[in-house]
């Protein structure tokens, strides 16, 4: 998967964190129910050349309240 060299650093520095990484396609993730009790941080959205809708976010997810 292509990436710019921002996202993956973005990426590493939050795994340092303790954060898991979601890669998928909801640009709203964090307003879902299943994610409510976590902080969701959203590192990277990818827009479509073609039709301009949504086609990639990177997503930094950790339970509230865990301090790593």
């Amino acid at each position: 998967m292509n990436m710019s060299s921002q996202t993956k650093h973005r990426i590493t520095d939050h795994k340092k964190k303790g954060f898991t990484i979601i890669i998928g396609c909801n640009p709203h993730l964090d307003k879902t129910k299943k994610w409510a009790g976590h902080e969701c941080i959203r590192l990277c959205l990818t827009n479509s050349k073609r039709h301009g809708w949504t086609i990639r976010t990177v997503w930094a997810v950790k339970p509230k309240g865990e301090t790593k």
